[in-house]
């Protein structure tokens, strides 16, 4: 009929509409974010990165020292998807060891940080479980306590660390993941700056990985 046909031509309308405005204002975040000034945020890469083993999942302490972890680290460099905390081989051996915990620590000292208080920004963290971020050892961040949610994927890092949170300039940062040992954990590289040389970057992100996709579902 023909008012079928004008609302099917209406409601194409609008998502033609929705979705040029949509790439508009996605063009102007990654304009905006080519603008931001290098010197106001470092790129962090390098990482250091080790596995413990756990028979139940833990609520993160407040405070943690990384120095009270084993000193087996191993070198990496973000994005990575790491492998399995344990073969399947191992669980049979092992089987009260179902819960891993994947520590990912970033060295913050010498880097040409400003002194404004710091946000730090990630594309992703993938992990079946929790996520706990540690800022010289201080808790500052806390994702998917009971698990991933169903756009957990798809959600940027974004944390602000408060310099009142802080005691020292930062000297390092730390990742905890607590997830089942069958389950690899994946993250990408992460950003340290401030707030405004970063937040267009996160926009972007956020437009990429929720906004456009949903639009075009």
């Amino acid at each position: 009929s023909m008012r079928y046909s004008s609302a099917r031509l209406f409601a194409n309308a609008v998502f033609v509409f929705s979705l040029t405005l949509l790439v508009a204002v996605g063009a102007w975040y990654l304009a905006a974010d080519s603008k931001q000034s290098a010197q106001e945020s470092v790129h962090l890469t390098q990482a250091d990165w080790q596995v413990t083993d756990t028979p139940d999942l833990n609520a993160p302490p407040a405070t943690f020292d990384s120095k009270t972890l084993p000193g087996s680290w191993h070198q990496i460099t973000l994005p990575l998807s790491l492998p399995l905390a344990k073969k399947p081989d191992d669980q049979l051996v092992d089987a009260k060891a179902s819960i891993s915990t994947t520590w990912i620590r970033l060295p913050t000292d010498g880097l040409p940080l400003s002194s404004e208080s710091l946000t730090l920004y990630g594309v992703r963290i993938k992990t079946e479980g929790s996520v706990a971020l540690y800022a010289n050892g201080r808790l500052v961040y806390r994702a998917q306590q009971q698990g991933p949610l169903w756009n957990s994927l798809f959600t940027p890092l974004w944390v602000t660390l408060d310099k009142s949170n802080l005691d020292a300039p930062l000297h390092e940062i730390l990742v905890r993941i607590e997830h089942p040992s069958n389950t690899r954990v994946g993250m990408s590289s992460l950003w340290l700056g401030t707030a405004e040389s970063l937040k267009a970057r996160y926009y972007a992100r956020q437009w990429l990985q929720r906004e456009l996709p949903a639009t075009l579902s």
